[in-house]
């Protein structure tokens, strides 16, 4: 019976398994210790979520290998999809769906990476591979 409803609820679920999905960094800060620092490089820096792995892939276009980290949890909230890791201590945000109160455009992001007291910041935008 468990397993029935856990397959009904992937099949009904709107967030999307099997994907590959690319956040393009447009901006980027980094904070430690009540200092925030602009870090953007054009061209740096894109994160890689692919569900059907589920993994989440840190990235810079200069190295050949990204960091690989497992993608423990995704869901909805509101107009945005939530992908989390556990170790990393990643989350990234993606809306669905323009968001008025926010100002957030559909496929747009942001990211929250943080280690000890650093936190690495960056929002831009996504698209599907």
């Amino acid at each position: 019976m468990k397993t029935l409803i856990t397959i009904l609820f992937l099949l009904v679920s709107s967030v999307a398994y099997g994907e590959q999905i690319i956040s393009i960094v447009e901006e980027a800060v980094l904070y430690h210790v009540g200092e925030c620092n602009a870090i953007y490089e054009e061209e740096g820096y894109f994160t890689v979520v692919d569900t059907e792995e589920m993994k989440y892939l840190l990235c810079e276009p200069n190295k050949e290998v990204c960091d690989s980290f497992t993608l423990e949890r995704i869901e909805e909230s509101g107009v945005f999809t939530i992908y989390t890791t556990g170790v990393g201590g990643a989350v990234l945000k993606i809306a669905n769906e323009e968001g008025d109160l926010f100002g957030f455009k559909k496929d747009q992001f942001i990211e929250v990476r943080h280690k000890f007291r650093f936190a690495f910041l960056s929002w831009g935008s996504c698209k599907k591979r």
